[in-house]
């Protein structure tokens, strides 16, 4: 087996070439079946053009929906540096219960454009579009549509909710309707009774039946604004109470929505959000909110019921939280111990978010409070289909190493291969050897740690992308200084103690013309692996994905964009394979010291993840060691990273591929998610000429 799938062939290569294509199409294959529910769901990806820019997105519903059918919808918006694809497992667990769901990239992130001109500012991100273009389609139930958003997309749905819903109950509406349009006047006590009943016993015949008329119009319309939402990674201060005029008189309500609150324990945006002094305004309580409790927001007498518990209390079993529902009045607040980014891709927050709505929106397999049965919230199937996901990927980036072994095989590409060949049997002290993996993992620590500071907010017109691609410079320009210092340490060690250098089989003085091909093959991988996404997608409609790591589609001028990042990465990647790659032992098997290196050079972005969650955990809310909110994804990309610049230099014993083709790699991710939001980038002739 080791003989027949090794580097050390051509036809070795061809084989793990080979195991990688089929292993890229069993995963996205299998993700597919899993996210498609064995062919019971349906998928379809779309673009809309609501104000002279496209946006991106995605569509599950149950197979064989019709214009008969009345479904219930949620629309869903995903967060800073998250194109649609990082919320499909909400979509795919509605979709299986029979929702209607939608996600799609905000404007100016992933495919999506970036409109002129918005009018409800830039906090919106598409999300109103997306709800109307729901509410343009027959088989969607206009009375029940949930909005649903994660961070950024939260307070998208804040705003959102605001806009579409109001401060103003159907009682409210009507006073000012006979107010406005009647000439009725009231007393302060008054504007909070019937007015159906008050517009009987004042108004004439013929008066009373305009009214019933008008009265019907607004109730269609109010009944038709969303009725639910669920705000994740946000909390309720993105809708506090206002002052609105009622028959005359300046009275406080709340936003006129069924609304929860999800966020994990651990994020450092969110932590307060239960005992902030405007979610207790808006509770009508000076005592902290509880947890997991239904409440009931009473704005005419300015108080708060609790119900219940979350998972005791349905709309069967209590009248009084059916009543709230029906009232728009029904309020839930819930925390798990997550962080931030983790709230996306957690099975506790997907229970509640599934177990909310089939509240909120009385459906579940069924109308919910028809004895239909529900698929609970704890059943869940999209973390294994990401599993397949995530296979495809490594399989993917795992591919482009035989196929660099067998690019070198040619005649063109040899000169990219270093001519001083790696040392066999080298051995390295063991004091020597762990002192720097120790010092290495040291220095990942504090690299990751600097780049969730206020450094990590990077924004200028040359880096366009939004904090999140900062905080990726910053630890990747950190780590190129830090592996600088460690390599120099390295080199005075040894000059003395050996009383020389060993710096000849890292092939520095590379020729010009090696190194330009270095960096070409560089740029073929990286073609070869676009490519591949573009097969899975042609085929499965799939990209590569775990959690908040991803490789996916990028706009053609985004390249530039992203080019602009890849050029400040190259040199720190290089110093890093320089340090890495130092005195490379080769007395152990290869696997066992490739292994070494790449935990020892990841665990201190582990380590401080899990600090964190202990010293959070200890505290409570009250301090939080580390926000990994713009670095989540380092406890993925690291290790992957580390490894290819080491398995990069093993094939070509040249230092500039791998620094090269990481560069790109992690620049594309950027570029491809991260979005632009926070200044314009306009359409220009290569979108427009390539339709992308």
């Amino acid at each position: 087996m080791e003989k027949k799938f090794s580097f050390k062939s051509p036809d070795g290569c061809k084989r793990i070439l080979a195991l990688c294509l089929i292993l890229i199409l069993l995963g996205s294959g299998f993700a597919r079946l899993i996210h498609c529910d064995f062919g019971r769901v349906k998928i379809e990806q779309f673009k809309i053009d609501a104000r002279g820019a496209t946006i991106d997105g995605e569509m599950f519903y149950p197979a064989g929906t019709n214009s008969d059918d009345k479904l219930p919808c949620i629309v869903f918006m995903p967060g800073t540096a998250s194109t649609f694809s990082t919320v499909r497992n909400f979509c795919i667990e509605s979709a299986r219960r029979g929702y209607v769901a939608l996600a799609v990239s905000g404007y100016s992130i992933g495919l999506s454009e970036q409109p002129m001109n918005d009018e409800l500012g830039p906090g919106s991100f598409g999300q109103y579009d997306v709800l109307e273009y729901a509410r343009s389609m027959t088989f969607i139930d206009q009375t029940r549509i949930g909005l649903a958003g994660h961070s950024m997309g939260g307070g998208s749905t804040s705003m959102l909710v605001a806009k579409d819903c109001g401060y103003f109950s159907y009682n409210d509406q009507l006073i000012n309707l006979l107010c406005d349009e009647f000439g009725q006047t009231f007393t302060r006590e008054e504007i909070d009774q019937n007015a159906g009943e008050l517009a009987a016993a004042r108004l004439t015949e013929d008066q009373l039946k305009l009214f019933d008329y008008r009265a019907a119009e607004i109730k269609e319309h109010y009944d038709t604004r969303v009725k639910s939402a669920m705000i994740l990674g946000a909390t309720f201060e993105d809708t506090p109470l206002e002052t609105v005029n009622v028959g005359g008189y300046e009275v406080q309500r709340n936003v006129q929505c069924n609304v929860c609150q999800l966020f994990g324990e651990f994020d450092s945006d969110c932590v307060f959000g239960h005992t902030s002094d405007t979610v207790k305004e808006e509770f009508y309580t000076s005592d902290d909110i509880q947890l997991r409790k239904w409440y009931s927001i009473d704005d005419v007498n300015s108080s708060s019921t609790i119900l219940g518990d979350f998972r005791d209390l349905t709309i069967v079993n209590s009248p009084a939280l059916a009543e709230a529902f029906a009232n728009r009045c029904a309020r839930l607040t819930v925390s798990n111990p997550e962080s931030h980014s983790k709230t996306i891709f957690s099975l506790r927050s997907m229970a509640d978010y599934i177990d909310y709505f089939t509240q909120a929106l009385d459906y579940n397999n069924g109308n919910y409070s028809e004895g239909a049965v529900p698929t609970p919230g704890s059943k869940q199937v999209w973390n294994i289909g990401r599993a397949g996901n995530f296979i495809a990927m490594l399989a993917a980036l795992f591919m482009v190493l035989p196929l660099l072994q067998l690019l070198l095989g040619l005649k063109l590409y040899r000169p990219a291969a270093g001519a001083v060949a790696i040392p066999e049997n080298r051995s390295v002290g063991k004091g020597y050897y762990w002192i720097f993996l120790v010092l290495t993992a040291v220095a990942t620590w504090f690299a990751c740690k600097y780049a969730q500071g206020p450094a990590g907010f990077i924004h200028n017109n040359y880096f366009k992308l939004t904090f999140t691609a900062g905080a990726t410079i910053i630890y990747i320009v950190a780590m190129g200084v830090l592996s600088l210092a460690l390599l120099a340490v390295k080199l005075i060690v040894d000059k003395m103690k050996d009383g020389k250098l060993d710096l000849e089989p890292l092939n520095l003085k590379m020729s010009f013309k090696g190194a330009a091909l270095s960096w070409l093959l560089a740029f073929i991988l990286i073609a070869v692996l676009y490519n591949s996404l573009m097969i899975i997608d042609y085929l499965f409609k799939e990209d590569y994905r775990l959690c908040m790591l991803d490789i996916t589609f990028m706009k053609v001028e985004y390249w530039f964009l992203a080019a602009r990042y890849a050029i400040v990465f190259v040199i720190p990647y290089f110093i890093m394979g320089a340090c890495i790659n130092y005195k490379l032992r080769t007395d152990i098997p290869e696997w066992e010291e490739d292994l070494i290196a790449v935990i020892m050079g990841s665990v201190g972005v582990w380590a401080l993840c899990l600090v964190n969650y202990f010293i959070s955990k200890k505290t409570g809310d009250e301090y939080l060691f580390s926000s990994f909110i713009s670095t989540f994804q380092f406890n993925l990309w690291v290790p992957i990273i580390l490894y290819i610049l080491r398995k990069m230099y093993r094939i070509t014993r040249n230092l500039w591929t791998g620094a090269v083709f990481c560069s790109c790699l992690v620049a594309w991710s950027l570029a491809s998610t991260v979005g632009a939001h926070s200044s314009y980038i306009g359409q220009n002739w290569l979108s427009i000429f390539f339709n992308i």
